[in-house]
């Protein structure tokens, strides 16, 4: 692999692919590669699914910058990112596997993201990809064309050479670090990691518990969050028809307004705070009838969700949690950073406290840690109070 590792990319072949043809002998190499670096370019600020703009592919030879906007998605290439056995190197990768997932229906498999390789050998959990090449490959990546309009042809040959550096320094990071975390006591809590991140894209809303979550739904009570539920996946459903981020739909405080005035008409409606009036144009005839078809229908009451700062007790099952946590970062040799945020411990402890939906990562590596400890915790916490 070491004669693989480039400092510039003026020593390497930069490939612009914008035919099917060349894709697809494009992925015939990329088969035999030892590992990918890949990067993606996106937009997303209006729309519920994210623009694919440009794909970045670097196999140690070549770095090919492919064009989604006209190239196909091909059986081959979902197969090549689905092979474990070739690692696939990126940084910060969520975004980037939900692009994969959104766009082209592409799982990635063989998982090896730097930042959170870097996050389990240090604690720092957000280093960005130029601070991680400047501290470890000594060479400074120019971020001008960050928020550039990667949709727009032709890219300026600033947006190309961002997009080669972008993948150009994976393969030495992926070099550094994995060496590092062999024989590391986490080396396998960061496989699982990777793991469940790639799984995760998959993951569809969950209406039976999602709408439990959002903003201020606390200040609902049960005839409300029935009404309030159905608002909450109807806005998914149109997001999702549509292509439209939620909140240009209705933001959750909004919703939550509608809930508790039950408006009739669309003058009520318009005089909603936080009401836009290009969503009652849009949505409002949508808005009015589904608010009569849940009166006619009458809707089953639902649990109240509790406001956090009622739960009596939750501020002291929240440090007991926080404490015991430390105790299996540091026998795990890992970051209580890494290991739980304390937003997530208090998530957690506000589910054992209310009996509601668990953040999907319990289901994960951190609640096959954390549940066995927390589970004792608790029962003793509640012994005692």
């Amino acid at each position: 692999m070491n004669s693989h590792i480039v400092d510039s990319v003026g020593e390497i072949k930069v490939e612009w692919i914008v035919e099917n043809t060349k894709f697809e002998a494009a992925i015939h190499e990329w088969q035999k590669a030892a590992y990918l670096a890949i990067d993606t370019e996106f937009e997303r600020r209006t729309t519920y699914f994210p623009k694919f703009a440009l794909l970045q592919v670097f196999d140690g030879k070549t770095i090919s910058i492919v064009d989604p906007l006209k190239v196909e998605v091909t059986a081959a290439f979902r197969a090549l990112l689905a092979d474990p056995e070739i690692p696939k190197i990126l940084h910060s990768s969520k975004e980037d596997l939900e692009v994969f997932y959104d766009s082209w229906r592409c799982e990635i498999a063989g998982l090896f993201d730097t930042q959170v390789a870097y996050g389990f050998l240090t604690g720092e959990t957000s280093v960005g990809y130029a601070n991680l090449v400047e501290k470890v490959c000594q060479k400074r990546v120019a971020k001008s064309a960050t928020q550039s309009d990667w949709m727009k042809r032709p890219l300026s040959d600033e947006q190309i050479q961002y997009a080669a550096e972008d993948v150009l320094y994976l393969p030495k990071l992926y070099l550094f670090l994995s060496e590092a975390l062999t024989g590391h006591p986490a080396e396998n809590l960061f496989q699982s990691d990777c793991e469940e991140m790639a799984a995760l894209v998959k993951l569809q809303p969950d209406f039976d518990n999602d709408y439990r979550s959002a903003k201020e739904v606390y200040r609902l009570d049960e005839t409300q969050l029935s009404l309030f539920k159905l608002l909450y996946q109807w806005r998914e459903e149109v997001a999702v028809t549509q292509n439209r981020t939620r909140n240009h739909i209705a933001k959750d405080v909004v919703l939550v307004k509608i809930a508790m005035a039950k408006p009739r008409s669309l003058n009520y409606l318009r005089q909603l705070d936080g009401m836009h009036p290009s969503a009652v144009r849009r949505h409002g005839q949508e808005i009015i009838k589904l608010i009569e078809d849940w009166t006619s229908d009458k809707s089953p009451q639902l649990k109240p969700v509790l406001n956090p700062r009622d739960v009596s007790g939750l501020k002291g099952l929240n440090e007991l949690f926080l404490m015991s946590a430390n105790k299996v970062a540091q026998e795990n040799r890992i970051s209580i950073a890494i290991l739980a945020s304390k937003r997530l411990i208090r998530k957690i402890a506000y589910a054992y406290m209310t009996e509601e939906h668990f953040p999907e990562v319990w289901n994960g590596w951190r609640g096959r840690l954390l549940k066995p400890h927390f589970d004792q915790v608790f029962s003793q916490f509640n012994a005692t109070n």
